[in-house]
């Protein structure tokens, strides 16, 4: 694979030397990309193969007992769709554009559809696509690794797991797209079993992950390594703490996308659900830089992609949803929201926020 800080073979494509007319044109995303579709909206439902319902029952009493489950290679049938995806995200950086752009093309909408008639759908207790929605590039040679300890949503308490099964009203969907482990970074969590307050309203003078470590040695031993070979797809609750860990200077890049499953009671979506399983590419760009203005925190994106991000979302943002628009708006300004804003615990770190301010 070509590394991502390789010049570019096309200079002029560079997102620093685009308009705002070209950015939002097919055309444009088609050039950086050709062996990758937009807009064509291809869907084979041929290829969909339901898995057995015994199978979704035992994805499903893991994702309630211990807070995920995965999702093996050979269940999720994509590993020829995830290498010409990985080589995106990495045409993508070379370009100047971050790695969640990947969604700018319908073999990311494909996965995300077929996974979840294939099996997230039951598994999970009927939870639907959200649009959070994001990708990683970790560059092991330079000191890159992934976020660190947190809960996807923070400050949410029992009435964020539905009364009928406990499954949680969100969850998220991590699919490797290059091999994912030890030696380049994967994810590491605290089961639901081990976590005291994985089932309770979080408060904010407790630390949960100091709750659980606190004078109980043993603890450390219940977290898991979630290596995953590429293709594969682990999913996990909104509750439980992970992270991604440190790689070796030596070890070759690691490349994901992610996207969020939820109930509409809970979070409501960032687009109106007429737009699936391919939203049109306008659509798509609004929400990918919203997301980079939600995440910028996280990323350290520079300032002046940032203000790119900005430009596209207020050109797009008008259709996307109002609550999605507000949070965004919100985290650019760095202004406290109202209390029907959910945001990640992350973010509000990153914005500096006091615990009356949330």
């Amino acid at each position: 694979m070509i590394l991502a800080d390789s010049p570019p073979p096309s200079p002029e494509l560079h997102c620093s030397e685009q308009l705002l007319e070209t950015i939002i044109s097919v055309d444009y995303w088609r050039k950086l990309c050709p062996e990758l579709t937009v807009a064509e909206n291809k869907f084979n439902d041929k290829e969909i193969v339901k898995e057995k319902e015994s199978v979704l029952r035992d994805l499903k009493a893991d994702f309630c007992e211990n807070g995920f489950f995965h999702l093996s290679e050979n269940q999720v049938k994509r590993q020829e769709v995830c290498e010409k995806l990985a080589r995106g995200v990495v045409t993508l950086i070379r370009y100047g554009w971050q790695p969640s752009f990947i969604f700018m093309y319908d073999e990311a909408w494909a996965i995300i559809e077929a996974t979840q008639r294939q099996s997230l759908s039951d598994a999970t207790g009927g939870s639907v696509f959200i649009g959070d929605i994001y990708a990683w590039y970790v560059d092991p040679r330079k000191g890159q690794k992934g976020w660190g300890p947190h809960r996807d949503r923070m400050g949410s308490g029992p009435n964020s797991f539905r009364k009928e099964d406990n499954t949680p009203m969100l969850s998220t969907s991590w699919l490797a797209l290059t091999d994912a482990g030890p030696q380049n970074s994967c994810l590491y969590v605290v089961p639901a079993p081990e976590d005291p307050w994985y089932f309770k309203q979080d408060l904010p003078e407790i630390d949960p992950l100091a709750a659980i470590f606190k004078d109980k040695p043993d603890a450390f031993q219940s977290i898991r390594c979630l290596s995953a070979p590429a293709g594969s797809i682990w999913h996990f609750s909104h509750k439980i703490i992970h992270w991604g860990s440190f790689a070796k200077t030596n070890a070759k890049p690691r490349i994901a996308m992610s996207w969020v499953v939820g109930d509409h009671s809970f979070e409501k979506p960032a687009f109106p659900k007429e737009n699936l399983p391919f939203p049109d590419i306008r659509v798509r760009l609004g929400l990918i830089s919203g997301q980079m203005i939600a995440y910028g925190g996280q990323t350290n994106i520079r300032r002046g992609f940032k203000m790119l991000c900005y430009r596209i979302f207020k050109l797009e943002g008008h259709r996307l949803s109002e609550a999605y628009r507000d949070k965004v708006e919100y985290i650019f300004f760095c202004r406290p929201p109202p209390k029907n804003i959910q945001l990640k615990e992350s973010t509000k770190s990153s914005l500096k926020l006091n615990p009356d301010e949330i």
